[in-house]
């Protein structure tokens, strides 16, 4: 259960903890299990978004859990922007989870 990686948006309490905190997320842009120490933080470092371990939980106050029925596997899982605009969750690096599945033009 341990290697099970959930999603979570959680205080940005916790970012000093990561080496690699952005404000914005660009179009091609990804956060992954790979690469914990990634995390997205609000403008205003009230919250951030990043892959987090289960074990982890203990020690997080998290606010919101993606899929938290059925967590994503832990090997390969990634939050992605793609170049057409759609946010996705992708499982083990190829199954979708998640897509906002909408459509952009620019």
């Amino acid at each position: 259960m341990a290697n099970i990686i959930l999603f979570l948006l959680s205080f940005a309490l916790f970012a000093p903890f990561s080496s690699s905190t952005f404000q914005t997320f660009s179009k091609g842009s990804s956060l992954s299990r790979e690469n914990p120490e990634d995390v997205l933080t609000s403008p205003n470092d009230v919250f951030s978004a990043g892959f987090y371990s289960v074990k982890m939980l203990s020690t997080l106050p998290y606010v919101w859990m993606a899929n938290c029925d059925q967590p994503v596997n832990g090997k390969c899982s990634k939050l992605s922007l793609l170049k057409n605009g759609n946010l996705i969750i992708t499982d083990a690096g190829k199954f979708t989870i998640w897509t906002t599945n909408t459509f952009s033009l620019s």
